[in-house]
């Protein structure tokens, strides 16, 4: 009896560690079930998907992936996660775009299978660094296209050596030397 005691307190201790994990991960956390018909079921959830999807989940547990998210019917998604319940390995999606009537964003997503039929989802929202990062983006392109086309002559050197970095078409038209010409030498 004690043995049998003994083990039923180590199960216990393990599934209050394992539950204390999920609640505290900042990541969200989906996990879905694979009904005999190859149905996923979206069986569970931690407060951190509450919190990056601004909705409630409670209302999903219990039906159907396609159900709980629209959006994500015929996706490659639905198929990665089932075919992970079924045969286990992982799978990445580095932005993952997904919006409906109440959740918009861009998502990194991590699954796994945790047990035989069964797929967690770790995801994060990077939504915010998809914006920064386009508004670098076009921000680089109108600096480029201003210094590329600007009639004055413009030229970026190396402060430690003066060794050209890039020159413009002002710079070959009062200078008269081309791009290749200059780039990589010595003012």
């Amino acid at each position: 009896i004690s043995a049998r005691r003994q083990a039923e307190i180590a199960l216990l201790e393990s599934e209050w560690k394992f539950r204390n994990i999920i609640e505290a991960c900042p990541l969200g956390i989906h996990i879905y079930t694979l009904r005999e018909d190859g149905q996923l079921i979206f069986s569970g959830y931690n407060p951190a998907a509450n919190a990056i999807l601004g909705i409630d989940h409670q209302e999903h547990l219990g039906k159907l992936i396609t159900e709980a998210f629209p959006n994500l019917a015929g996706s490659e998604t639905v198929l990665r996660y089932t075919e992970i319940a079924r045969n286990g390995g992982r799978w990445k999606d580095e932005q993952l775009i997904y919006s409906d009537n109440q959740i918009s964003g861009a998502f990194e997503v991590h699954a796994f299978q945790t047990i035989h039929k069964h797929v967690a989802a770790m995801f994060s929202d990077i939504t915010a660094r998809i914006k920064t990062s386009n508004a670098l983006h076009q921000s680089e392109e109108k600096f480029s296209r201003a210094f590329l086309i600007s009639p004055d002559s413009i030229n970026l050197n190396r402060l430690s050596d003066g060794v050209y970095i890039d020159i413009n078409q002002g710079f070959t038209r009062l200078m008269g030397y081309t791009r290749d010409e200059v780039i990589g030498k010595s003012s």
